[in-house]
């Protein structure tokens, strides 16, 4: 009922009051007068008490009608004015609901729980004249109807569904001229009486150029994704205000991590970066967030397994109109390989550097004693050239000895992973015992070994017997002369894979310092010239260790003994620089 009926009836209601009131007093006027006219006779008392009622009667109407009209002027105008103003409220609310319906491209329309159409709107209507060249009609039967671009809509268990009072969305996609099209469909119940269901609309949206674009984006992100795992490198972004980081899927791989298990953060964060960088990077971070350096690092990483890694950092701080840093962001790239090959190439330089110094010494010194014998020759003195030609054969041998220390040297580098075998190192110590028997019992020498922790590696055996027999021998070279020599070697597994072999002897030690640890394994490296022994017994045992991608360390106290750890890992690889030789 709209505002004008509401206030037709009220109009009327009073009209019917009024003509109720005159009649009333049009009737009570007439009863009177005939009353009066037949009580003529009537005592003067009785005719007094009548027109008493008469203007009692008359009082009361006058009462009624003031009655009404207060009432309608306080109560029943108010009243119609508010059923007035919400009357129009709900019609304009209805005219903008229907303009909005109607000025949308989108498909609207309801059916009840018949599956009968009970409304749908101008776009609704369009598409089905374009399908079916003929409007939908109100109260059909919409599974009846065969829409091209609806086949997925009017499917029955989709209404169903919608009826049970579930809302949801679906999306389809339909193949008109070679184009295909996506739609996304919402289905939402339609409530009655005491929340009874009694129908459902459906909402249909043509979402073809949001999947395109959302194609787009995910194809951008494809190639991003692509390009940061062959660059080994992955982004970042911090927000300082919650102290989250968030990673893209290549970072977490960079540090090994889990982004299912791991929380990240900046104290997490310090926690993966190796303890010796910590400092470096909280520098580097304070500096980019209060003086806006960029912030331009390479530190290492502990990954989960212990491995060490080699990262270059590289970040922006983000600020707000005060000047309070509240973002940064940056990328990681894994930089290990590059650092390796740094270090290897530096290593490199450093034995070149080695060998360039032994050739300007060991062999440029018999060059020169060659040319300065060949110098003071006489001819026909048989005897004087005699004796020179007995010292350019031995200077001869000497610089013969050391090409061919050279030569082995640089030979050891030469190697292949496919030459590795597990080997026995109990029969190579074994075939050492043999080897040095005479130096053993000469030197008053006694020997224990026990192998049996970790009795076999992985590598080259005559690589094991050599290193074995130059440590021993060096024992032997550097015992004390005031105590008999005793060498003890083991062998043990490491906690995080591989093993260790440990050479340990009571002879005369040494005050081991930094510049001599440094000496004491290169080439003819030796450290005093007062033993005996060519130097290169333990260069040769360092560079056959590195070949099988091992290390070596040595303790020494003087007086007291020397120790010498020999590691390996638990399957080797070969160096960039075996890969290259």
């Amino acid at each position: 009922m709209t505002f004008s009926d509401i206030r037709k009836a009220t109009l009327f209601c009073f009209f019917l009051a009024g003509l109720l009131v005159i009649f009333l007093v049009t009737g009570l006027i007439i009863f009177l007068g005939q009353a009066e006219n037949d009580m003529i006779t009537a005592s003067l008392e009785s005719q007094q008490g009548l027109k008493n009622l008469k203007y009692v009667i008359i009082l009361s109407i006058f009462f009624f009608a003031l009655i009404l009209f207060v009432l309608h002027k306080f109560l029943i105008k108010p009243v119609v004015e508010t059923v007035r103003s919400l009357s129009e409220e709900q019609n304009r609310q209805v005219e903008q609901s229907t303009s909005i319906l109607e000025n949308t491209s989108d498909l609207i329309w309801a059916v009840d729980i018949n599956f009968k159409l009970i409304a749908c709107n101008s776009s609704f209507i369009k598409m089905v004249i374009e399908e079916t060249g003929t409007p939908p009609i109100i109260g059909e039967n919409i599974l009846e109807k065969s829409y091209a671009n609806l086949g997925f809509t009017i499917r029955k268990k989709l209404y169903e569904k919608a009826f049970t009072g579930e809302s949801f969305e679906t999306e389809f996609k339909s193949s008109d001229d070679g184009r295909t099209n996506y739609f996304e469909l919402s289905f939402h119940p339609i409530h009655g009486n005491k929340k009874a269901i009694t129908g459902c609309s459906v909402f249909r949206k043509n979402i073809t150029s949001r999947v395109e674009m959302y194609r787009k984006l995910q194809k951008k992100e494809d190639f991003l994704k692509e390009a940061q795992e062959i660059a080994n490198v992955g982004h970042w972004n911090w927000d300082m205000v919650k102290d989250e980081i968030q990673w893209s899927d290549q970072l977490y791989k960079v540090f090994g991590l889990d982004p299912e298990t791991f929380e990240a953060n900046y104290e997490g964060l310090m926690n993966i970066i190796h303890p010796e960088d910590q400092e470096a990077f909280g520098i580097s971070i304070e500096n980019c967030l209060t003086n806006g350096n960029p912030h331009d690092i390479m530190h290492r990483i502990v990954m989960p397994s212990g491995n060490i890694r080699h990262v270059h950092q590289k970040g922006k701080a983000y600020h707000v109109d005060d000047d309070t840093p509240v973002r940064m962001a940056g990328t990681i790239q894994d930089v290990t390989q590059l650092e390796e090959a740094r270090l290897q190439n530096k290593k490199q330089y450093n034995e070149l550097q080695n060998f360039v110094y032994i050739i300007s010494h060991n062999v440029r010194a018999p060059v020169a004693t060659l040319q300065g014998l060949v110098a003071i020759m006489e001819p026909g003195n048989d005897v004087l050239n005699a004796e020179i030609i007995q010292s350019i054969e031995t200077t001869v041998d000497t610089l013969d000895q050391t090409i061919k220390d050279l030569n082995h040297s640089l030979s050891l580098k030469n190697i292949q992973e496919s030459n590795f075998e597990e080997v026995d190192l109990r029969k190579v110590f074994q075939d050492i015992e043999r080897l040095l028997a005479l130096d053993l019992n000469s030197s008053r020498t006694t020997i224990e070994y026990n192998l049996s922790a970790a009795p076999k590696a992985l590598g080259i055996k005559s690589y094991f017997t050599n290193i074995l027999f130059n440590l021993v021998m060096n024992s032997i070279t550097y015992k004390a002369e005031e105590r008999p020599l005793h060498i003890k070697v083991t062998s043990q597994p490491k906690l995080l894979g591989g093993m260790e072999i440990i050479v340990a002897d009571n002879g005369k030690g040494m005050n081991l310092t930094t510049e001599r640890r440094k000496r004491i394994f290169d080439m003819y490296g030796k450290l005093s010239g007062a033993c005996e022994g060519s130097g290169m017994g333990l260069y040769l045992a360092k560079t056959q260790i590195e070949a099988m991608n091992g290390t070596i360390h040595v303790e020494s106290e003087l007086k007291i003994g020397t120790t010498f750890k020999v590691v390996f890992p638990s399957k080797p690889k070969l160096s960039l620089k075996r890969k290259s030789a």
